[in-house]
């Protein structure tokens, strides 16, 4: 019988890549070329960091602008 129950070590880690993937995007200033660096596709990269955004309860960056912005929080 498979568990569908998902270990603290692995949410820790996924938290951590999660937190990985922001610091890249901020890096960056952007989701297209912090994806082509990572090697991934930019929506997966976008919903990994929508998903952080969703867990922590604010915005990181701002998306008003072509570029993106650290918001308060994300800083």
């Amino acid at each position: 019988k498979l568990s569908t129950k998902v270990s603290f070590k692995e949410t820790l880690m996924s938290d951590l890549d999660q937190f990985e993937l922001f610091t890249y995007v901020a890096q960056y200033g952007s989701l297209t070329q912090a994806a082509q660096v990572l090697g991934m596709g930019k929506a997966a990269l976008s919903k990994q960091i929508k998903q952080l955004e969703t867990k922590l309860k604010v915005d990181l960056f701002s998306r008003r602008t072509y570029r993106l912005q650290l918001t308060e929080q994300g800083h």
